[in-house]
């Protein structure tokens, strides 16, 4: 028995629903949202994330391509820590 099916055993003595991840979440390839260019300044507004960081690697100043965050997007669980949520941003 797997440790998955011993915790679904232990704590949903009455089973488990299953459905399809799509049913329940959205999840968008980030690709379109990769900044073109890494000549970042602190003089540009739009802050680039570095994927699975919790920092921001620099700012940029392109133009197309940002993704605008709401509160309600789970982006990366280091990124949420940061408070990051709600922000436009690239990848």
């Amino acid at each position: 028995m797997s440790k998955l099916e011993e915790l679904i055993q232990k704590l949903c003595p009455d089973k488990v629903e299953y459905k399809k991840i799509g049913e329940i979440a959205f999840y968008e390839q980030p690709s379109k949202y990769i900044v073109n260019s890494i000549d970042y300044s602190d003089d540009f507004e739009v802050p680039v994330l570095t994927a699975g960081q919790s920092f921001i690697l620099g700012y940029t100043n392109e133009k197309n391509g940002i993704y605008k965050a709401s509160k309600d997007d789970a982006i990366d669980s280091c990124v949420a820590r940061k408070n990051y949520s709600g922000l436009s941003f690239y990848i």
